[in-house]
This record gives structure tokens, sequence and C-alpha cells, in this order.
């Protein structure tokens, strides 16, 4: 549920990019990053895209939205993986993990038509 939050936000962020670059048109598309240690579902966040957008300038543009996969390191002896399941363990020497990748939420780019821009 708590995708609704975030597609608000998303939204948010991206009309006001919008205006302060002057863009008139409508979007096509937007392009966002999800970790997947987020917790964010995919088909969630674009059903609430599809109807949070409804009546301004992201309406019937579409969510495309890149899977980044968790990545932990160990602070023991720096064995980098990436596990299926979060883990709070090295799998080589039983240290402590720190998640460097998975966590990322963030709108990479929002496409508008040439004549829009």
């Amino acid at each position: 549920m708590h995708e609704l939050g975030i597609c608000r936000s998303l939204i948010d962020v991206a009309l006001a990019a919008m205006a302060e670059r002057g863009t008139s048109g409508p979007a096509k598309s937007l392009q966002v990053e999800i970790g997947r240690f987020t917790a964010v579902v995919p088909d969630s966040l674009r059903f609430y895209f599809d109807v949070l957008s409804r009546g301004t300038l992201l309406e019937g543009a579409e969510l495309e939205i890149e899977s980044i996969p968790l990545r932990t390191r160990c602070r023991s002896c720096a064995q980098e993986a990436e596990p299926e399941l979060p883990s709070l363990l090295c799998l080589t020497c039983d240290g402590v993990v720190e998640v460097v990748a998975g966590r990322e939420l963030r709108l990479v780019s929002i496409d508008v038509p040439e004549e829009a821009a």
C-alpha cells in the first residue's frame, strides 16, 4: 500500500520538473529505477500511476521500471554478493554485510515529444 504515497511523490516530482523546464505537452514515458530492497511492487506502482496521473501532463504516459538487484558487501572480507533474499551475514565468512545497492527509488528521466519540450 505504500506504493500510493510513493506514486504521489513521483508524480509531484515529475510535474515539478516539467514545469521548471517549461514543458507544455504531455509526457510519453517516465523511467524509474526501483531497488528490490524497497519492497515496492511494480504492478501496484503502475496501477496507482495510471489512476493518479489522470488530468495531468502525465496521463497516458508509460511508466518504465528498471529493477535494481539487491547487492551487499561484507564489512569484514569485502565480498560482494547479490543474494536472492536479504541476509545480514556474509555467505563467505559469516561477517556482517551492508546493502550497497537495491534501496534506490529514483526518477531517471521523463520523455516528452520534441514539440512539447
